[in-house]
């Protein structure tokens, strides 16, 4: 069934109309719904998908050119209208969606939308297409709606600092500064006098005046990242901050207005840290209005190709090199690992990779860590100590599982073998209907 069009503008091909479903891929790679010969576009550059309300969203996997909405790039996850144009290398798309198609109610350019970010500079684009990173850009659209402190959560290189710098882009505040700092690599006295300034004389070796950051990011964002490390001396003046939007320079009296929006980010439980009275209860409570929380990389493994191949394509022309992609065996590897350092180790590793292969190769397993081909590297399965009790609850499991190979294998085989059109009909991305296939010996 119909659901809405794309059609193809003058400016790259020839003219015509893709109808597009429930999940529709974009790029140069030949298993994309819509694939664009040119150079510009990314193997994999950007996803279309019918939202749960009847609308259509677009998001862009992280390409090297960006994927622009009415000539604005889209940054986080963006609702598209009737007649929006969508640019994406040299290729205009204009997306035709009349507000009686399909049921989708009409939006208003206010709700539950992210204006894109004007000329974004540096690498914005927050990568991910699973339903855990599905509830992160809905919060992230929400607090780049207004300037509520947003208390950014998850363990050591999810890539909390990314998150906060796009929701900083595409607010209202995305053309005055972000200013970001490291909470845990100064001391405590140094600290102070970097958040709120000085005056010269106000300490052995101030021999002039100092701005402080929190000065700096006026009308802006300040990203403290680390919060959970700022001693406690310095938490009350933090305080402050929050309440009454001033500083006070060390060496001064009077106090300073300062409008600046703080997005903070931890590793630790501030929870668990206010109990141990280590952090400010009130404090707390100021910083996390608005938390959110970052899962960590094992829990959305489906993301691990894009992930993968975005940072082999940056690592290729960092080291100025040919790579002709990743062998599904490597890409398994990646995919099954624990990654305890997250986003960042995965990223680390495909540099390393890419340094060790030779001009033109793929990445390979021989390319990988020895840590990530060992058999303990892999995801571990489940003890027999945490399988459920009841026999009923495994029993249900197996049902659905059965269940889901019969439906995926009914789907394959209407769609005559067709990996892609199958993939669109069920709602996945390639990559996730075949490791459904895998997993369930489908051939």
């Amino acid at each position: 069934m119909e659901i809405a069009r794309l059609k193809r503008g003058h400016s790259e091909g020839p003219p015509g109309e893709v109808i597009i479903g429930a999940l529709t891929t974009i790029g140069r790679s030949p298993g994309n719904t819509l694939v664009l010969d040119d150079g510009r576009v990314s193997r994999h550059h950007a996803v279309v998908r019918l939202h749960e309300d009847g609308s259509f969203v677009v998001s862009d996997l992280g390409s090297s050119n960006g994927t622009y909405l009415n000539g604005r790039r889209v940054l986080l996850p963006e609702r598209m209208r009737h007649n929006d144009e969508l640019t994406i290398g040299g290729t205009a798309l204009r997306f035709l969606h009349p507000p009686s198609a399909a049921g989708a109610r009409s939006a208003s350019r206010d709700e539950d939308t992210t204006l894109s970010g004007d000329e974004p500079t540096g690498e914005l684009t927050v990568v991910g297409t699973g339903p855990a990173m599905e509830a992160v850009f809905r919060l992230m659209t929400k607090a780049a709606a207004s300037s509520i402190p947003v208390l950014i959560e998850g363990e050591t290189g999810t890539g909390k600092e990314l998150v906060a710098r796009a929701v900083h882009a595409v607010s209202t505040r995305g053309r005055a500064p972000f200013v970001a700092v490291n909470c845990a690599a100064l001391p405590e006295a140094l600290l102070e006098s970097q958040l709120f300034g000085h005056r010269r004389g106000a300490f052995t070796g101030a021999d002039r005046d100092r701005v402080g950051l929190f000065q700096a990011a006026n009308a802006g964002s300040i990203f403290l990242d680390e919060v959970g490390e700022i001693p406690l001396g310095m938490q009350a003046k933090l305080l402050r901050v929050l309440q009454e939007g001033e500083i006070t320079p060390l060496g001064e009296t009077t106090p300073r207005q300062v409008d600046v929006r703080i997005i903070s980010a931890t590793n630790r439980c501030l929870a668990d840290e206010v109990e141990a009275r280590r952090f400010r209860e009130d404090l707390f409570y100021r910083l996390s209005s608005f938390p959110i929380t970052l899962p960590p990389l094992r829990e959305r493994r489906e993301d691990i190709p894009l992930l993968s191949e975005r940072f082999v394509a940056e690592a290729a022309h960092g080291h100025r090199k040919r790579v002709s992609g990743i062998d599904p065996e490597a890409l398994e590897c990646l995919v099954g690992h624990e990654w305890p350092g997250n986003v960042r180790q995965l990223r680390n590793e495909l540099q390393r990779a890419v340094v060790l292969l030779e001009d033109g190769e793929a990445v390979g397993l021989r390319h990988l860590s020895p840590r990530l081909r060992s058999p303990g590297s892999a995801a571990p399965s489940p003890a027999p100590a945490e399988q459920p009790a009841n026999g009923a609850a495994t029993e249900l499991r197996g049902a659905r599982a059965a269940f889901e190979a019969r439906h995926i294998a009914a789907v394959l085989e209407r769609q005559g073998g067709n990996v892609s059109r199958a993939a669109e009909a069920l709602g996945l991305s390639r990559m996730q209907l075949h490791r459904k296939l895998k997993e369930y010996g489908i051939r």
